[in-house]
């Protein structure tokens, strides 16, 4: 599992990226948004671990 700040980094790159490359991504979206919803999902399960 990813710590909050490695996750904020990932987020940032990825959205570095896509700021940088969003006319010439064509079909990377995909990934790009599966990277970030396993993102998400992981912190989400993060969460429930510690409640």
């Amino acid at each position: 599992m990813c710590l909050e700040e490695s996750q904020e980094q990932i987020v940032t790159l990825l959205a570095t990226f896509v700021h940088s490359h969003a006319n010439k991504i064509g079909s990377g979206w995909r990934p790009l948004f599966s990277a970030l919803k396993a993102l998400r999902i992981e912190n989400h399960a993060g969460m429930l671990q510690t409640n």
